[in-house]
């Protein structure tokens, strides 16, 4: 990629990384800092055709963390235990995915249609077409990144 200037890097985060998981301190951290990663080195590569993607695949029912989680004998009440039935509420809530539909994404970033949203946070829950129609405005805003949020004390509050 260096040699020829061109290419993709889709990085695998979570939403782990974006949202506390006190559970899994370590795997959040290190996914929070592979988002950041991302953004960097996107800004880093800005003068070529290299561009970067921090993708959250989604619960992907019987893949990855959660394959890797449910085949291990946990104790009743154990935070392994707690994260196991949160799992199990979020695909029953619909919430979780297949690999399938996941890689489908992960091959539309690949594609190069995407590159407007270079450097940016993308789930698998996202709508491709509908965030690259927004993506000045996703940029101008810093739009699916991690920042912190200021405070505003021009404005006086009751607490």
């Amino acid at each position: 990629m260096a040699a020829e200037q061109a290419g993709r890097i889709i990085n695998i985060v979570s939403h782990a990384g974006v949202y506390r998981w006190p559970t899994a301190s370590a795997y959040s951290v290190a996914k929070s800092a592979l988002i950041k990663f991302t953004e960097n080195v996107a800004v880093e590569a800005k003068s070529t055709r290299i561009k970067l993607f921090a993708y959250h695949p989604g619960i992907l029912i019987g893949a990855g963390l959660v394959s890797n989680l449910q085949e291990t004998v946990v104790e009743p009440g154990s935070a392994h235990a707690n994260l196991l039935d949160w799992v199990e509420e979020q695909r029953l809530a619909g919430n979780s995915v297949t690999p399938t539909h996941s890689a489908q994404h992960i091959l539309a970033l690949a594609s190069g249609r995407y590159d407007a949203l270079n450097g940016r946070y993308i789930t698998v829950h996202d709508d491709l077409q509908r965030l690259l129609a927004q993506g000045p405005l996703i940029h101008c805003s810093d739009a699916l990144t991690l920042r912190l949020s200021p405070i505003d004390f021009s404005e006086p509050t009751d607490l």
